[in-house]
């Protein structure tokens, strides 16, 4: 990363919520709580995220028309936000590659 940039590896919880605030602290920190009580809400409900990357792939889809739809058929502002979320948190999954572990069992499975 270039010195222009090398601020970015030093981000505290205050950077983070004005980014998520557009520049504006307590504006990012909702924000910041709905992705989170998400995630751990989706977590929990669904544990194993996905075995692959395709099936992690057909996840991130799958949420991305759940708000489409609320959007298109206009479910309203609330529904819009918590499909909204719900995309957000699994595409975080996906950007965390919460699939891994799973590949890299089924991997050693085909060793055995």
């Amino acid at each position: 990363m270039s010195k222009r940039y090398s601020y970015l590896n030093q981000l505290n919880l205050n950077d983070i919520a004005r980014a998520f605030g557009n520049g504006v602290q307590f504006k990012g920190i909702p924000t910041i709580k709905l992705i989170s009580k998400t995630l751990i809400k989706a977590r929990r409900k669904h544990p194993v995220f996905a075995r692959s990357k395709a099936e992690a792939l057909n996840a991130v889809t799958a949420e991305y028309f759940e708000l489409v739809q609320a959007v298109t058929k206009g479910e309203g502002p609330r529904r819009e936000r918590e499909e909204a979320a719900h995309a957000v948190a699994t595409l975080i999954r996906f950007i965390m590659k919460e699939w891994l572990d799973y590949e890299e069992e089924a991997g050693a499975e085909k060793k055995d």
